[in-house]
């Protein structure tokens, strides 16, 4: 067990994918636990924590997207 992000909340989506170690998104609807090769895409508006739940360090992708340019 290790990292435990504070929960947050933005205007974007998140996708995340798992490469070692297992980790936990708790969103407001429930958690999912997530292994290598899994992922998952969020409206990051949604209240989300993302929870290192394994023994070992975990290793992810993370990308996300902000409305840091006005159209």
């Amino acid at each position: 067990m290790g990292f435990c992000s504070e929960f947050t909340v933005y205007n974007g989506e998140e996708l995340v994918y798992v490469l070692e170690g297992q980790v936990q998104y708790h969103l407001e609807d429930g958690d999912f636990e997530l292994s290598p090769g899994d992922s998952i895409h969020i409206d990051s508006h949604r209240k989300h924590q993302l929870k290192n739940i394994g023994p070992v360090e975990a290793v992810i992708i993370s990308i996300g997207t902000l409305p840091l340019f006005n159209s």
